[in-house]
This record gives C-alpha cells, structure tokens and sequence, in this order.
C-alpha cells in the first residue's frame, strides 16, 4: 500500500478497496445464499458483471495512459525512416550485427523493426545484462541512450547506428549512404555476435573496476584478444572555475580521435550543458547525464581543449572526472586477434555455432545476456557455461573442430506448464463428477 500510495491518489485507492469489497459480498451472497428468489440472484450477478466490467475498463484505460502516444504522421515517419536504415545496415551487413539508435522515440525498436539491439524496456530484462550495461556507460532511457565508447559498441557487436540528428554521434561512427531522412552509421570496429577469444578474459573481475569504465573496458579488451596496446588513453585534465561558478576543463589531446568523458560517483544526476571551444557542443540531461558516458568531438594529438560543464562547482567533478581519447588503430588491431565462427543465431534463445579450435582463441564469446537457463553443449556434451564480465556467454572449448548448440529455456515454462496442466485435470474432474451426479439424480 505505501508504493500504491505514490503511484495513486487517495481516491483512486478508496475506489479501488470499495470494488474489491462489493466483489467479496456479491460472491459470499452468491455462494453463502443458494436460496435466494431467482430475480435477486440475477439482480446479483448483473452487479457482479458490471463491477467486473468497470474494472476491467478502468485497468484498461490506466494501463493505456501509461503508453507512448504518437499521431499516425509521426509514428508512421519515424516507421518508414527508420525502416530504410535498417534495411539499408542488414543489406550491406555480412553476418549477424547490432544496430542501435541514439534518439528517444518509440520503446523496444529492436522487436518492432526486427534487428539485435540492446536497448530494451520491460520487466522481464536479464538483469545481469542491464548491470553489465551500466557498467560500460550506457545509462540512457532505455538503454543506448547517449551511447558510450568504441571499445563498448564493438565488444557489444553494435555495427550500425541511426540517428535523427537530435544528439551528436561519437566519432567512431562514420556515416554511410542511406536513403532515409536519418543518417546511418557505421562501426567497422564491431565484434560479431560470436567470435572465438582468449580463456584470459573469464579472469576479469569487472566489479573491481567499475570506479572507471574506460580502464574496465580496456581490461575486457586485452584479456579477449592478447593486446598489450591501450585503446582507451586517459588525457590530464585541470580544473578552474568560470566567472558564472561553473566547472572549466582544459586538457591537451593525447592523440587524434574521438574523446568521452564520464563523472562517477556523484550523489545525483544532475543536467549538464557541454561547451568546448566557447560553442555548445551537447545539453544531457537527467537522467541520461552523469554517471555514464558522455560523447565529447574528435581533436587531434597536441590540441587544447577548453571545456565549460553548465553545472555549479563542486570538488566532486575535479576528482572524478575521466576524460579519455579512443585509438581507432589499437581497437582495430584488436579486433583482428579474436577469430570468426559459422554461427546461426535464432530469436527464442536457439543458437547454433560450428568452429575449429586452434591455438589461444579456445573461448566461445556471445554477447548475449548470461544466465543458469542456458542449456549448452558441445560436440553433444552438455556442458556448463561461463559469465563472461559477469554478464554475457562464455563457453569454453576444446581443440579442434566443434559443433556448439545453446538453447534458452524461459525458467517460468515449466512451472507455468504444469500448473496449466493441473487446473485443466482439475477442471475436467469437476466435469465428470457434475456429469455424474445429474445422471444419478
């Protein structure tokens, strides 16, 4: 009842406990008054119907408040441009890919458009999957958001971006041709959705990490793929304070590439207006502000950089700000290190994966969510698959050629099944025993 009290108001719950009461008498009277004039119980029951129907429009009507609405122009705008990216990524993708999208509008575009997504709004999101995801820097509504860096699109398999051009794209993204009114992006970086990859990275404990995502995501980098090289490199920042009270950052890039910068640790996520070089370059906002990635411009080795953050000083953003450039060139060296498989990757958690295992590339990584429901073999030996960063597969092989079979089972099937089964015997004893009854009577 206290949650109910935040979401609803004292009359909504006076309603709602006044309906449940009246349904609780009408169905004791029913019960409990077998003998009640035929014209009483119709009474009773034509309530009981109403009440029913009154409760079911009105859980109706609230749950559809809760719904996005958009006019048929809009959505159907958005459907159509959207559509021709996609279309566009899948027709000049070879292999399975993600594709994603930095703009709000519609929730769950991945099932509506029928593409691999992270981005994803419901109840029933793998949990490990959405820590992970925090992790590396996504903490926009419903997920991408504001995305993060190379390094964590590319671990992610997330090849193609589309966007409205409503909020600026991290220089790893290249633009591609596309008849749409969104522009699409490439990532030539990616990873595939399943690659062969060093066992080193079952090591890493990202918990230990997380103070800085940028050093994490090199971590997971270097123990997937053997590189000694830093695709993350920090810059040196120095802090003042503006004559409006505001955070001044100046730095000298340490190379020439797309920078992200990220404050963790602050009590509060906070709007946050980025200015580089006297113009403004991006407004985040709550909650899609601190705390994760933020995209910064491309600059080149040498140049400085001063940066006005459109928040009130606080030594918490002189300490906890990380600013760091990627290395297009390391990420891309790296991504040669980890070996392509034969993988048939299927909607309902059913993949199938052929490989032959040679060397130090003896891990199967899937950037698929983790979790105890999988169901995995190898060359017909169940095995036991590994969390992987404490959020995605792993499975670990022998040398050779291998045939891997994953299958997802929902943990609710079963139980759901069964207790389906149990009411449908239940209510067929109930049938019998009336049949036979009236044929005694």
């Amino acid at each position: 009842m206290a949650a109910g009290a935040e979401l609803f108001s004292k009359t909504k719950l006076i309603a709602a406990a006044g309906l449940c009461t009246l349904s609780l008498i009408l169905a004791w009277l029913l019960i409990e008054k077998p003998a009640l004039p035929v014209n009483k119980r119709r009474l009773l029951c034509g309530t009981a119907a109403l009440l029913t129907a009154a409760d079911l429009g009105a859980n109706t009507v609230l749950a559809l408040r809760k719904f996005e609405q958009f006019d048929l122009a809009d959505f159907t705008a958005f459907y159509d441009n959207a559509a021709a990216a996609v279309a566009t990524a899948k027709a000049e993708t070879d292999g399975d890919c993600r594709i994603e999208k930095n703009f709000l509008h519609t929730l769950n575009d991945p099932f509506l458009l029928g593409y691999w997504g992270i981005s994803h709004y419901s109840s029933t999101k793998a949990s490990t999957a959405k820590e992970l995801l925090e992790q590396l820097g996504y903490v926009g509504y419903s997920t991408y958001g504001w995305g993060s860096t190379g390094v964590a699109d590319s671990l992610l398999g997330i090849r193609w971006l589309y966007s409205d051009g409503s909020r600026p794209v991290a220089g790893h993204w290249q633009p591609v041709d596309c008849d749409s009114a969104y522009t699409l992006y490439k990532n030539d970086a990616a990873f595939p959705l399943a690659y062969l990859a060093r066992q080193d990275a079952l090591s890493v404990d990202v918990d230990a990490l997380t103070d800085n995502t940028f050093t994490m995501q090199n971590a997971m980098l270097q123990s997937l793929t053997g590189c000694t090289d830093t695709a993350l490199v920090s810059v040196e920042p120095t802090f003042s304070v503006t004559d409006k009270g505001t955070v001044q950052v100046d730095f000298t890039a340490s190379l020439t590439g797309p920078a992200y910068m990220a404050i963790p640790g602050t009590e509060e996520q906070l709007p946050i207006d980025v200015v580089v070089d006297g113009e403004l370059y991006a407004q985040y906002f709550e909650p899609e502000s601190l705390g994760g990635v933020i995209c910064l411009p491309s600059f080149t080795a040498g140049q400085h950089v001063t940066m006005v953050l459109g928040i009130a000083d606080d030594e918490v953003f002189h300490t906890n700000t990380q600013i760091y450039q990627l290395d297009s060139a390391a990420l891309a060296a790296a991504r040669q290190q980890v070996q392509d498989v034969d993988a048939d990757i299927r909607e309902g958690g059913r993949i199938d994966v052929h490989c032959a295992v040679s060397g130090d590339n003896d891990l199967l990584a899937l950037s698929f969510a983790y979790d105890d429901n999988w169901v995995v073999t190898v060359n017909g030996e169940e095995v036991q698959p590994s969390a992987l960063f404490g959020g995605l597969l792993g499975v670990s092989l022998p040398q050779g050629d291998c045939t891997v079979t994953l299958r997802y089972t929902h943990p609710g099937v079963v139980p759901g099944a069964a207790a389906s089964l149990a009411a449908l015997a239940a209510a067929l004893l109930w049938w019998f025993a009336e049949r036979r009854r009236s044929q005694n009577a």
